[in-house]
């Protein structure tokens, strides 16, 4: 019974590997089909690129050199979208493209009115700086239109000895944009004094702007009144030190050197 039992289980299982041997193979891929779409592909891409190319520097054909490079970097890039930018807003267009990279290509599909602000304002310089430090700015801002929109407006509404002050010193655009005035006359009353106006500029930009720009008048005036007082106290005790000397700068600047500095803001706080 068990030979019996056996002889039955080894038929089956001959059965099953005959099945197994005679299935028919799905045809498989043609050898060199995969090399030829892909190499298909990359024909195309390299063919868009010189079609961009070509078509940019059909645009441009009198630019000058240092144009051409600009248009040969954007071209390669960006390649059709350079090319509609290109067609629409020129050589400055291609520039705010260079500048911003992908967020341009964002404005430009999706607000074309501030894209063309920004464009604008690359006629200075020192805007084509701030726009570089701020670039991720626009790419975090995707998503909030009013913000973006406001950055921008106030950004143009700057005039150009102001655009110039924010390209020397980018990271305090948004102390310039609160108050323009105030902070140019900062700047030109330190002169080539570029560490301590530095040093003024860091604890300025310390200073929460939720109030608008009242805090940072009240910093403003404390520099104007107390300016080697005020860098004294923020190198020893940090903000709160400068805060004291906002409050209390006549009576610190009344002891003279009858108090040591450290002492006097320790007794005022």
């Amino acid at each position: 019974m068990k030979r019996t039992f056996a002889l039955v289980i080894l038929l089956a299982a001959l059965g099953v590997l005959s099945k197994l041997a005679f299935r028919p193979v799905a045809p498989g891929p043609r050898p060199g089909t995969t090399t030829n779409r892909q190499g298909q592909e990359t024909g195309e891409i390299a063919k868009a690129e010189v079609d961009a190319r070509a078509e940019l520097d059909k645009l441009f054909a009198t630019a000058s050199a240092e144009d051409r490079a600009l248009i040969a970097r954007v071209g390669d890039r960006f390649r059709q979208n350079a090319v509609l930018v290109a067609k629409t807003d020129g050589l400055r267009g291609l520039r705010l493209l260079d500048r911003l990279d992908l967020e341009a290509v964002f404005l430009y599909e999706k607000h074309p009115k501030e894209f063309r602000r920004l464009r604008d304002l690359l006629t200075d310089a020192a805007a084509a700086d701030v726009l570089i430090h701020w670039r991720e700015y626009f790419g975090f801002k995707r998503a909030d239109d009013t913000d973006r929109a406001i950055l921008i407006n106030e950004l143009a509404a700057l005039s150009p000895r102001q655009r110039r002050l924010v390209g020397r010193f980018p990271a305090a655009l948004p102390l310039i944009l609160a108050e323009p005035a105030g902070m140019s006359e900062l700047v030109d009353s330190y002169g080539s004094d570029e560490s301590a106006l530095g040093e003024a500029l860091t604890v300025l930009s310390l200073i929460s702007l939720e109030n608008g720009a009242a805090d940072i008048r009240a910093g403003l005036r404390t520099f104007e009144n107390h300016r080697t007082l005020a860098l004294d106290a923020f190198r020893q005790h940090g903000p709160e030190g400068f805060a004291l000397v906002t409050l209390y700068g006549p009576i610190l600047e009344s002891l003279g050197g009858a108090l040591p500095l450290d002492q006097a803001l320790i007794l005022r706080g």
